[in-house]
C-alpha cells in the first residue's frame, strides 16, 4: 500500500491580485523584523562536477589512509574517478578517469585494504578489474578476470570479505573469488548456494555478511571457509531492494547490528541483529523514491531521488529540538532534522539525480548523476528549504500554469514564485509537511520558448533558497501536429506507436510486437539504452505493479499500468530478468526493431524524435514519463520520478476555474 503524504493542500492557492479566494495563509513575514535563520540538518560544505563527458556517477566508497581520506566514485563506461575529501571541507579531484575506457565499466566497488586494492565489477561487462592504490590519488589498472559466459553473474555489488571478494549478483546469488596477497584474484568463480536476486552486501563483524535481495529481502549469512556461507536469518521486506547501509561505527553498542534498508516509495527501514534474528526497527516515509539509506548512531540519512532527508534517532529528540515535531509523513515517525535537494548548488535550475550515498566518519557523501556532494549533518537542525517540481510542461489552449510545491519538514517555509524581471506570479506559506499547487495565467508565457520562474524560499522572514521551475507551453496541435513534432502535451492524445519485444534472445529470432497507448490508465516511460540513472525507477515501478499500487492520476482510483519503452532489447542480456521487470510490460524501438514494423511509426527514434522533451531539466539524458488516460490522452509528463508522492500541480489540486 502507498503511504500517505502530510497534511495535503487540498485547495489551489489563489493567483495574487486576481481578488479570488485563497487558501494561503496571509503574509506574516513582510516587513517584520528578520531574526537568525534557523541552522540546517544537512549543511552543504562541498559540491563536485565531474569533468568528464556525460557523467554517469553511481556507487562510491570511501577509504583512509593514514591521514588521507580518498572518495572513489563508479562512472560507468568512464570507469573511476578519484577525489581528496580534504579537511578543509571540500573534495579535491585527483583522477577525472582511472585507466580502461572503452574495455572497464564500473558501477559497483570495493577496496581491500590490505593489498591496497580497488575491485570494480558492473552491470553489462562480464569482467571484474582490479586497480592498484598504491597512489592512492590515482588508481592503476592492474588485472582484469572474465566471469560466466552469456552475461550470467553480472555484478550487482561487490564487498570484499577478509580474502574473498564477494559477488552479489542478480541471477546467481552469492559468488566470490579468492583476494591473493598482492590483490590479484584466483580467478576461480564459487557459488555459495544462497538463493537470491542480489542487490547489495556489508561485511559485517565474526565473520557474518548482511545481503539484501530482491525476493527475499534482508539475509544474514556467515562465512565457512573458502566460498562457502551459511544462511542464519531471513527477513522479509515490504517494498522494492535499493539500498542497504550498515552502521559499522557503533556495531554491537547495546548488543546489537543495525541497518537501514532503501525501500523506494515505501521509504527506509531500519534493520536488527541481535545476534539470533533479523527483526524490522524504525522505519520513515519521506515523500519521494528513497534510493539509499544509511546509519551512523542516532542519524539515518533517507535520501530520494529528488532530495536527501536527515532522521534525528535520538531518544530525547523531541525534548532538544521542541519545535521540531515527528510523525510528519507518516504516524510516530522521528523528526526531520535536515533536507537538501537534488541538483547544482549554485544553480536554480533542478536537475541530477541521488542515486547512492553513504555515511563517513560523521558527514553525508552523496552521488547526485553528475555531482559528488559533501554534507555535514547536525541533528540539532532543521530542514530548511522545498522540494518543487522541476518542470510545467502545458498545452496551449491550457489557462493555466501549475507548480507544485512541498515543505519537507516542520518549519513554515514561505514561497514567492517570480517570473522574468522579479514579477510576482504566486505566493503560498506553507506549513508543516504541506504541499501546496501554485497557479498562474498561462497568457505571459510565449509558446515554445522555455522560460524559467524562480520560487525564492523564505524562513523566519529570510531568504534561504532558491530553486527554478521551467515553464513550456507546446503550439496547439492543429498547427503543430503531434505526428510530425512529437511530444504531446497535457490533453492531447498520444498517436499510435508500435514496438517490440524478442521472444528468444538469439539473432534473427522472432518478434512479437506490442502497440501504444493501450486503452487503460497508464504511465509510459520512454527512454534511449539503459543506465544507472534509470535503475530505481525500473525497480520502484515494478514492485508498484506488482502489488497493484500503481494507480490512475485522474481521480478515478483505476488500477493503471506502467510501460517501459526502451531503445534496446531487454531480452538479449537478460535484463528483464537482473531487474524484476516480470509484470512490468515493455516494449524496445531500437536497430533491432523490424524494419516494418519500425516505418510504421511517425518517428524512427521514438524517444528521441517522439517523446524526449529535453528542453525540461531532468534526471540525466532520460528518461521522460507520460501519464496516459484510458482514451491515451497525456494526462502529465514529467523528467523526475517520485513513485507515490507526484508534485505535479494537477496531482496536487486542479486548476482555477
Amino acid at each position: 500500500m502507498s503511504q500517505t503524504p502530510g497534511r495535503l493542500r487540498l485547495a489551489w492557492v489563489a493567483v495574487l491580485g486576481l481578488g479570488a479566494v485563497t487558501c494561503s495563509a496571509p503574509d506574516s513575514d513582510a516587513g517584520g523584523p528578520s531574526r537568525d535563520p534557523l541552522p540546517r540538518g544537512l549543511v552543504p560544505m562541498d559540491q563536485a562536477i565531474q569533468p568528464t563527458e556525460g557523467p554517469h556517477l553511481a556507487e562510491p566508497v570511501l577509504h583512509r589512509f593514514g591521514e588521507q581520506v580518498f572518495l572513489y566514485v563508479a562512472n560507468s563506461n568512464d570507469t573511476v574517478a578519484t577525489y581528496e575529501v580534504t579537511p578543509a571541507g571540500t573534495l579535491v579531484l585527483t583522477d577525472e578517469r582511472a585507466p580502461g575506457v572503452d574495455e572497464v565499466r564500473c558501477t559497483t566497488l570495493a577496496i581491500h585494504e590490505p593489498s591496497a586494492s580497488l575491485y570494480c565489477g558492473n552491470d553489462d561487462v562480464s569482467a571484474l578489474d582490479r586497480y592498484s592504490l598504491a597512489d592512492p590519488t590515482r588508481p592503476v589498472r592492474d588485472g582484469q578476470w572474465p566471469l560466466y559466459d552469456d552475461f550470467r553473474g553480472l555484478a550487482a555489488d561487490l564487498e570484499v570479505h577478509g580474502d574473498r571478494l564477494l559477488i552479489g549478483s542478480w541471477d546467481l546469488g552469492l559468488v566470490s573469488m579468492g583476494i591473493g596477497p598482492d590483490g590479484q584474484l584466483d580467478g576461480e568463480l564459487v557459488e555459495a548456494g544462497i538463493e537470491g536476486n542480489f542487490r547489495r552486501l556489508t561485511s559485517a563483524g565474526e565473520g557474518r555478511v548482511w545481503a539484501l535481495t530482491a525476493d527475499r529481502g534482508v539475509l544474514m549469512l556467515e562465512h565457512a571457509g573458502a566460498g562457502a556461507f551459511t544462511e542464519l536469518a531471513q527477513l522479509p521486506i515490504d517494498g522494492p531492494a535499493m539500498d542497504l547501509g550498515f552502521d559499522q561505527d557503533h556495531a554491537g553498542e547495546g548488543g546489537l547490528e543495525r541497518a537501514a534498508v532503501a525501500l523506494g516509495s515505501m521509504g527506509a527501514q531500519i534493520v536488527e541483529w541481535d545476534g539470533q534474528s533479523l527483526r524490522a526497527g524504525t522505519s520513515v516515509h519521506p515523500p519521494g523514491v528513497v534510493s539509499a539509506a544509511d546509519l551512523d548512531g542516532d542519524a539515518l540519512a533517507a535520501v530520494t531521488l529528488t532530495g536527501a532527508y536527515l532522521y534525528d534517532l535520538r531518544a530525547d529528540a523531541h525534548e532538544r529540538v521542541a519545535d521540531r515535531p515527528g510523525g510528519g509523513w507518516a504516524p510516530d515517525e522521528p523528526p526531520v532534522a535536515g533536507y537538501l535537494d537534488d541538483g547544482r548548488w549554485t544553480s536554480v535550475e533542478r536537475e541530477g539525480s541521488l542515486l547512492h550515498a553513504r555515511m563517513f566518519e560523521g558527514e553525508l557523501f552523496m552521488t547526485d548523476w553528475n555531482y559528488i556532494e559533501r554534507v555535514g549533518v547536525d541533528l540539532d537542525g532543521y530542514p530548511v528549504g522545498i522540494d518543487i517540481q522541476r518542470a510545467a510542461y502545458h498545452a496551449e489552449g491550457d489557462a493555466w500554469i501549475g507548480v507544485g510545491v512541498r515543505n519537507p519538514g516542520a518549519v513554515v517555509q514561505r514561497v514567492e514564485l517570480l517570473g522574468v524581471g522579479g514579477v510576482v506570479l504566486n505566493t503560498a506559506e506553507l506549513g508543516p509537511f504541506e504541499t501546496a499547487a501554485l497557479y498562474f495565467p498561462a497568457e505571459r508565457f510565449e509558446l515554445a520558448n522555455p522560460e524559467l520562474v524562480i520560487a525564492v524560499v523564505r524562513e523566519r522572514g529570510l531568504p534561504v533558497r532558491e530553486y527554478g521551475s521551467m515553464v513550456l507551453r507546446r503550439p496547439a496541435a492543429q498547427g503543430w501536429p503531434v505526428e510530425v513534432h512529437g511530444a504531446p502535451a497535457p490533453g492531447e492524445a498520444v498517436p499510435p506507436v508500435t514496438l517490440a519485444r524478442s521472444l528468444e534472445a538469439v539473432p534473427g529470432s522472432p518478434v512479437e510486437t506490442v502497440t501504444l497507448p493501450n486503452a487503460r490508465p497508464e504511465r509510459v516511460v520512454f527512454l534511449g539504452s539503459d543506465c544507472a540513472a534509470m535503475w530505481p525507477e525500473l525497480d520502484d515501478m515494478a514492485w508498484r505493479m506488482r502489488e497493484g499500487d500503481l494507480r490512475s492520476p485522474d481521480g478515478d482510483d483505476a488500477q493503471a499500468r506502467g510501460f517501459l519503452a526502451i531503445f534496446d532489447d531487454l531480452t538479449v542480456r537478460g535484463k528483464e530478468t537482473r531487474w524484476r521487470l516480470v509484470g512490468l510490460p515493455w516494449g524496445f524501438f531500437g536497430t533491432e526493431l523490424p524494419p516494418e514494423l519500425g516505418m510504421a511509426n511517425p518517428w524512427s527514434d521514438l524517444y528521441e524524435d517522439g517523446f524526449g522533451i529535453h528542453e525540461l531539466p531532468g534526471a540525466a539524458h532520460h528518461p521522460t514519463d507520460y501519464e496516459l488516460d484510458a482514451d491515451g490522452r497525456v494526462i502529465a509528463v514529467e523528467r523526475e520520478y517520485r513513485g507515490t508522492h507526484p508534485l505535479w500541480a494537477g496531482s496536487v489540486a486542479p486548476p482555477p476555474e
